[in-house]
């Protein structure tokens, strides 16, 4: 039996063609930065679209649940801001935060097709990025320009197409150069381009929380170093980080206040993440008198939980043990008593902060009568003692204030009825009195009087509103009508 004989052709396949598929599959986009007349950072279009690329392709590969598609995408896509001499593409509301970059390959898809039909500036506005794609030029280039601008292009965007641009870009040159007389253009603009792209760092989305702690930070007011604040201006501050950018070396986040508005950019070293909106935690002492009604005592600073008012707590002492400065722009305080029981977090407004553990001065009148015999009387809250309730047990104190120790304990400062100052007395040992006339009775009296004495003081009412001293009337004899 006679064998078939089997023949195998080789497919030959034209070099130009072949490097014609390459150019066609690179999807390489001319984008150049544009003025920035506001100064808003340009993507750096290689970084950009290596990573949507890669984002693309492995969400074609594994898309989860719930992902939107590239109809989706290009769905949301927000045109209202067009220009006659623009196409402005934005990103409407509903695109998921995973998929914005790839919302930015459709619209970079988008924008090359309007590109082609429209002949208009190309503008696509990706979060706080713009990325311009200019019209092409009235005076329509050489094919040996062209080949030689689209090699420079596709070599910055996509390094990985760069060898078959580079191919296609010195076939094109060489026809160019049998069919035109033209010189050939000056390669400079075209890399001054490409590394003006390169040099324009391309934003990472960011979202944390983040204090400075750096007491010299700088925050500029753009990329390109202008200084908007710094130092103590911006000392302690809490902002929201919404993109990175790598420029230099250096990490930059850009800071947005309560209120969305960017505020600037800052040297990463100069700041620390916060857990949440309250910041990070700061060292901070003293005591707080919550003197004031009505103020919020807060239990989670992210939420503003409200636990309590002040007025369950009114007039009470305590420590404070730390400081968040909230991204509200309000430094709140975290208060213990003198037990460690945590009693939560006040907004300094809403107290009056002391430095001495008996709190605030606060008024108090009226008298006490001294029931208890075993206190001690002290001159200073130092708690040195100069006396002792003993001596005065079942007598009349005059009170002439009050404090609120974080110990605690209330004391009085009083006088004897003779309006000499005592000191302080814990109101534990005193009950309080209600004398309608302490000053008693008034009685006539027709005498002559001298006064002998250089300690006494001369009052001007019964609330022991001092007049002068007595050393300053030694020896002098009055008329007493009264007494």
């Amino acid at each position: 039996m006679r064998k078939a004989k089997i023949i195998r052709t080789r497919q030959v396949v034209s070099p130009l063609l072949t490097l014609l598929a390459a150019v066609a599959l690179s999807g390489v986009t001319t984008v150049h930065a544009s003025d920035n007349t506001d100064k808003t950072p340009a993507v750096n279009e290689s970084v950009q679209s290596s990573a949507t690329s890669q984002q693309g392709q492995a969400a074609a590969t594994d898309r989860k649940a719930g992902t939107l598609s590239d109809d989706d995408l290009e769905k949301l896509i927000d045109r209202s801001d067009a220009t006659p001499t623009q196409d402005i593409l934005k990103m409407k509301d509903g695109v998921p935060s995973d998929q914005q970059e790839a919302w930015l390959t459709v619209a970079k898809r988008v924008a090359d097709q309007d590109l082609s039909t429209s002949h208009r500036e190309q503008v696509i506005l990706y979060n706080e990025t713009k990325i311009v794609v200019p019209a092409p030029k009235a005076a329509a280039p050489s094919a040996e320009s062209d080949a030689s601008n689209q090699a420079s292009n596709a070599s910055a965007q996509n390094p990985s197409s760069a060898a078959s641009s580079a191919a296609a870009s010195s076939s094109s040159s060489s026809a160019a150069a049998s069919s035109s007389s033209q010189s050939k253009p000056e390669a400079a603009p075209a890399k001054n381009e490409a590394a003006s792209a390169a040099a324009t760092p391309a934003p990472v989305t960011d979202n944390r929380y983040v204090s400075v702690t750096d007491k010299n930070a700088v925050l500029y007011a753009d990329l390109n170093g202008t200084k908007k604040q710094e130092g103590a201006a911006v000392y302690q501050r809490t902002f929201k980080s919404q993109a990175k950018y790598q420029k230099d070396g250096v990490t930059y986040l850009a800071l947005y206040d309560a209120n969305q508005t960017l505020q600037g950019y800052m040297n990463q070293a100069s700041i620390k993440v916060a857990a949440g909106a309250g910041g990070v935690w700061t060292n901070a002492s003293g005591y707080a008198s919550l003197t004031k009604p009505g103020q919020d005592i807060y239990g989670n600073l992210d939420t503003k939980q409200v636990i309590k008012k002040s007025d369950d707590v009114l007039d009470n002492t305590y420590f404070i043990s730390g400081a968040y400065h909230h991204l509200d722009g309000q430094v709140y305080y975290s208060l213990y008593d003198s037990h460690n029981n945590w009693l939560g977090y006040m907004a300094g407004s809403g107290f009056e902060t002391v430095n001495s553990a008996e709190g605030a001065w606060a008024a108090a009148s009226g008298y006490a009568k001294v029931v208890d015999k075993n206190y001690a009387i002290y001159n200073s809250f130092k708690f040195d003692a100069t006396g002792s309730t003993d001596h005065y047990y079942q007598q009349y104190f005059k009170k002439v204030g009050q404090y609120h120790h974080v110990n605690g304990a209330v004391y009085y400062s009083v006088f004897d009825l003779f309006g000499h100052w005592l000191g302080y007395v814990n109101s534990a040992a005193v009950q309080n009195v209600t004398i309608a006339n302490p000053e008693g009775t008034w009685q006539a009296d027709d005498r002559y009087v001298t006064v002998t004495d250089n300690r006494a003081t001369l009052y001007s009412d019964f609330n022991w509103t001092k007049k002068q001293a007595a050393t300053d009337v030694m020896l002098q004899t009055f008329k007493s009508t009264g007494k």
